[in-house]
C-alpha cells in the first residue's frame, strides 16, 4: 500500500518499533522505507507535511510481518 502523493510529503507519526525499523528519518519526505525486525502486527501512521483542509489529515495502514520477511539485525 502506498500513501497518496502530497505536497511536501508525509511525516511518520507512529509505527511498531518492536516489529519495524525505520530506514531513515521520520521527518517529512515523499516516501519512507521500513525493514522488518520481528514477526507481528501493527500499524503505520503518517501525517501530512503541509496540512490542507481539502486533503486527508492522516494516512494509516495495518501491517503484518511474517517470518519470511524478517531481516537480521544491522551490525
Amino acid at each position: 500500500m502506498t500513501a497518496p502523493d502530497r505536497p511536501g510529503g508525509w511525516r511518520v507519526t507512529e509505527y511498531p518499533a518492536d516489529i519495524l525499523r525505520l530506514d531513515g528519518s521520520a521527518a517529512a519526505a515523499p516516501s519512507h522505507t521500513f525493514d522488518a525486525a520481528a514477526i507481528g502486527r501493527g500499524r503505520i501512521s503518517l501525517a501530512p507535511a503541509v496540512p490542507s483542509p481539502s486533503m486527508a489529515d492522516a494516512f494509516t495502514m495495518q501491517i503484518m510481518v511474517m517470518r519470511d520477511n524478517v531481516q537480521p539485525p544491522r551490525s
